[in-house]
């Protein structure tokens, strides 16, 4: 299937009852087409020759003879697309939800060289993103063809989806599992493997969803999409119907995985609406919030048990599984989005998840009930590996965690009172059943200073820590026969 989008020189002008679509959403039309098309190839084709007029039927086609985009795809034309392509501004797919492009309405607008150019570099930016979400298309490339003739490629990404692991949750949920491989070539050769989980909400499990769901031939279905890649910043989430919306604010989630589901969008398409004071009865606003608190928590905590059993498997870095929790102290400003990780945090607690990664194995994941948290004070990192070697070398469940995981439980957990945390008071009473003659002296030094720092000096009775002159050590009582004397500058030893 060919098409050519423009014409240099065009006197006819575009119809005000057309939505005018930026260049960038112009590429997204043409893909989204081509994937509803069944084909699995595009390539866009900046022709900037001129071809002659001698031989033309009329005179009248000689305006369309000067340079011009041309969109190719390896899918057959059918009735239906003759059909289709005479209705522009109105999406013939509207009705259908299992159509990419089923809110595509390609606008009449003619394209000049200049916007083919800010075409290409916009899919350029988020060429990466264009392959994570489509089910048919895995090649796109970007080809420039000079007044001379001469073919450049500026950009070629592919994507291939190693084997899909579909389960089922319960009554409400259908969840599927995938890894995808994004290679994108141009002046070098760039590779992400992206973790992508899929959630569908059963039919009957949600009688307002259901509703809108058949109303607005919507799907509920959420996919989140996480990278390998430890280089990857976290928080750099975003907003996607399939392909990804423009890079601007309000499709900035603060989650560090990117969002995609078939969002009812703005007229201009380029961000969900939400059920705000002017649109509190839209019902595409409604489905979007409805999807997100009902089907998005879930999604989040499917990817996050794919992404423990990947660590566990020594696949995927344990620490990646803690990046892929949501930071909520940096997202207090996204009201929407801060909600659902909160919402999804509170879930992971309640389900009482074995997430958290062990010190001694970080590929073992034991539930918060189970974990011993490590203290999250000022303390140096020599009081911190004395504590971690000590309690990991006497079996205790002490497991690793970034502070960002930290604040999270202490916000979002249920009955963080319940959990148990190293603390001087704890490390006290640990230590007095404990044998300490394995201890080196550094780390009895460090766990003195450690269990001395919240100043309850009376709870070191039988501590075997205090340190004399001879370099051992013995406990402390109040029995004047164990009376030590400790130098000063006063009295120097």
């Amino acid at each position: 299937m060919l098409q050519r989008v423009f014409k240099e020189r065009s006197q006819r002008k575009a119809c005000d009852s057309f939505i005018l679509f930026d260049s960038s959403i112009l590429a997204e039309e043409l893909i989204q087409n081509a994937d509803d098309a069944q084909a699995t190839e595009v390539v866009f084709i900046h022709d900037d020759r001129s071809y002659g007029t001698d031989s033309l039927w009329t005179q009248e086609l000689g305006q369309y003879q000067g340079p011009a985009l041309y969109v190719y795809n390896d899918a057959s034309f059918t009735e239906e697309d003759w059909e289709g392509i005479q209705l522009a501004g109105r999406s013939f797919k509207r009705n259908d939800p299992n159509k990419v492009g089923r809110v595509s309405e390609i606008s009449d607008n003619l394209y000049n060289s200049g916007k083919v150019a800010d075409l290409f570099e916009s899919f350029i930016t988020d060429a990466e993103l264009s392959l994570l979400f489509l089910k048919n298309v895995v090649s796109v490339s970007l080809k420039h063809v000079t007044a001379d003739g001469k073919v450049s490629t500026r950009l070629q990404v592919t994507s291939s989806a190693l084997k899909e692991e579909i389960r089922e949750s319960g009554n409400e949920f259908q969840a599927s599992t995938r890894s995808k491989v994004i290679t994108q070539i141009s002046d070098d050769q760039k590779e992400t493997t992206w973790l992508l989980t899929t959630c569908i909400m059963k039919k009957g499990s949600a009688e307002n969803l259901d509703s809108l769901a058949e109303k607005l031939s919507f799907s509920p279905r959420v996919d989140l999409a996480f990278p390998f890649d430890e280089e990857k910043g976290s928080g750099q989430g975003r907003v996607c119907c399939f392909l990804p919306l423009p890079d601007n604010e309000s499709n900035k989630t603060g989650l560090p995985v990117h969002v995609n589901a078939c969002f009812g969008l703005t007229d201009n398409r380029r961000q969900i609406k939400w059920p705000e004071s002017d649109q509190k009865h839209d019902e595409h606003a409604l489905w979007n919030e409805l999807l997100v608190k009902q089907v998005l928590p879930q999604t989040y905590l499917f990817l996050i048990k794919d992404a423990v059993k990947l660590a566990q498997e020594c696949v995927l870095p344990s620490s990646r599984v803690y990046q892929l929790w949501p930071d909520i102290s940096k997202m207090e400003h996204k009201d929407k989005w801060h909600a659902v990780a909160l919402d999804m945090l509170q879930h992971l607690f309640r389900e009482n998840m074995a997430v958290l990664s062990l010190a001694k194995d970080e590929t073992k994941f034991i539930p918060p009930s189970e974990a011993l948290l490590p203290c999250n004070g000022p303390t140096s990192s020599d009081i911190l590996a004395a504590l971690k070697r000590t309690l990991v070398s006497r079996g205790e469940n002490l497991v690793t965690l970034p502070p960002s995981i930290s604040r999270a439980i202490a916000e979002a957990h249920p009955h963080p009172h319940t959990l148990k945390h190293v603390t001087p008071a704890f490390m006290r009473g640990f230590l007095r059943g404990t044998d300490m003659q394995s201890l080196s002296e550094d780390d009895k030094f460090c766990l003195l200073e450690y269990v001395l720092s919240d100043k309850k000096y009376k709870d070191l009775q039988d501590l075997q820590l205090l340190p004399l002159s001879d370099g051992s050590f013995r406990a402390f009582t109040q029995r004047k026969i164990d009376t030590a004397l400790i130098d000063s500058s006063d009295f120097p030893r």
